[in-house]
């Protein structure tokens, strides 16, 4: 049964402020959250190699090594890129509207951002740890200034984060410095392909910035086909979860990825999956329609969720899973 147009009005959505963790890519292999587990397949085959127990509430994200870390209401689960079992953590505490983030050169490190208290947490992953079942806040940065609407890292590790008069960009607890630039309309910052550039990106579109001597220099941008609802970024590649939402069709999913030159690699209509459950048509939207990408000598870009799953080359669009 149809949406009526009225309805359809009244059910408009916004961007996504923080990367939805449902499907993540890592070191040769693609993992996809379900309602009870974390399964991992080869990216050659796409043949299942690992399946790790999930409860409740989950996380994921991938580690600058390519492993995956997944955690849930019980227990933080880390799987290594060749390992067909996890190592078991001890659960995350997190407060609401909390986000993590892999540290993106040191490989058994993940950060917990808190945005209620714009405060930084970090947790260091170790052997010694797995075998008492631990897991410890290392180190907790507080984030000066920090407004709450964008927070980021970059390729070298550092932090970038939204101001009232700019940004500000840390390496660590002393090294915080201000950055000039707007962010008035950017919902999400991304790393670009060196560790001086970032992606700043808006509903509409996304510019890519060099930092250069304390200022964001506009190198440039890419306008999207509809509104942007979730990206990701790695490498020489964006990736744009786009949603139209035309009060009298239905809904519908655009997938587009760009490189740093600005040249649209992919462009993949997909289906959006409505509901006419008052409380649960967001959930069943995004249900299969997670996103993540990672570049590579096989750049891959996957859409999916527990019961689709969709991955495309994303230098050339060529879909690998599932097979045309």
């Amino acid at each position: 049964m149809p949406l009526d147009p009225k309805a359809r009005r009244a059910m408009k959505l916004s961007p996504l402020r923080e990367h939805e963790p449902g499907v993540a890519l890592g070191k040769g292999r693609i993992a996809v959250l379900t309602e009870d587990a974390l399964v991992v397949r080869d990216t050659t085959k796409f043949e299942e190699v690992a399946r790790v127990s999930v409860h409740g509430a989950q996380r994921l994200t991938t580690l600058s090594d390519g492993s995956f870390v997944a955690a849930d209401s019980v227990h933080t689960a880390w799987l290594l890129p060749y390992d067909t079992r996890a190592r078991a953590y001890a659960h995350v505490v997190m407060l609401p509207d909390s986000t993590w983030f892999a540290d993106r050169e040191t490989p058994n490190v993940f950060w917990v951002l808190s945005r209620r208290g714009a405060t930084l947490y970090e947790y260091v992953l170790s052997s010694s740890a797995a075998a008492l079942g631990l897991l410890v806040t290392k180190e907790w940065i507080s984030l000066d200034g920090f407004d709450g609407r964008v927070f980021g890292s970059l390729r070298d590790g550092s932090f970038i984060y939204s101001t009232a008069s700019g940004f500000s960009r840390f390496d660590g607890p002393l090294g915080k410095n201000a950055v000039e630039g707007d962010a008035r309309e950017a919902f999400r910052v991304l790393p670009g392909s060196r560790v001086d550039t970032l992606w700043l990106v808006t509903k509409d579109g996304a510019t890519l910035h060099r930092l250069l001597f304390g200022k964001l220099v506009k190198l440039r941008s890419v306008a999207f086909s509809a509104m942007s609802f979730d990206v990701d970024a790695d490498g020489e590649y964006l990736a744009v979860l786009e949603l139209r939402e035309p009060g009298d069709r239905a809904w519908s999913f655009e997938l587009e990825v760009f490189d740093v030159e600005g040249k649209r690699r992919v462009h993949e209509p997909l289906r959006a999956d409505e509901s006419l459950d008052p409380d649960g048509w967001v959930r069943a939207l995004m249900r299969n329609r997670h996103l993540s990408i990672a570049d590579g000598p096989t750049p891959l870009v996957a859409v999916g969720g527990p019961e689709n799953l969709s991955v495309w080359r994303a230098d050339d669009g060529t879909r690998v899973l599932p097979v045309r």
